[in-house]
């Protein structure tokens, strides 16, 4: 029989059987396809990373819930209850991975803000962010 008339099942099994098979020549091929086309990669990962990270601008508000900053550059994702490293961690991650992450959970609010890289960096440890003693921006 044909390959393409067996039953799902019976060619994930057969392509599993063959992947292990050829293991070596695989990790080869892939290696060689990838050192010919760096650049071309690294350029579609960077235009994935920035639609992603736009994303997340927009899902969380696009502001810093602070001092209103609204310049995307100065925009960094934070924790709120100053568990960042162990939530990042239990999502597999950080950077790209941990929004590809919060994207699946549909990005979830609960604890995750946006602030400007001068409150997040004020905030940390615990301490008060400057601006909170000043009226925000309109």
């Amino acid at each position: 029989n044909n390959y393409q008339s067996r039953s799902k099942e019976y060619r994930w099994a057969y392509d599993k059987a063959y992947s292990q098979k050829h293991k070596e020549k695989r990790l080869a091929s892939a290696k060689k396809w990838n050192a010919e086309h760096r650049q071309q990669n690294s350029e579609a990962q960077k235009r994935r990373n920035t639609k992603l990270r736009a994303e997340m601008l927009l899902a969380y508000g696009q502001r810093c819930v602070c001092c209103n900053e609204t310049v995307a550059e100065f925009l960094s994702i934070d924790h709120s209850a100053r568990n960042g490293q162990e939530h990042r961690k239990s999502l597999g991650g950080s950077g790209a991975n941990f929004l590809i992450a919060l994207k699946r959970l549909g990005w979830p609010t609960d604890g995750i803000q946006i602030l400007c890289m001068n409150c997040n960096w004020a905030t940390r440890y615990g301490h008060k962010c400057p601006h909170k003693d000043v009226p925000p921006l309109p």
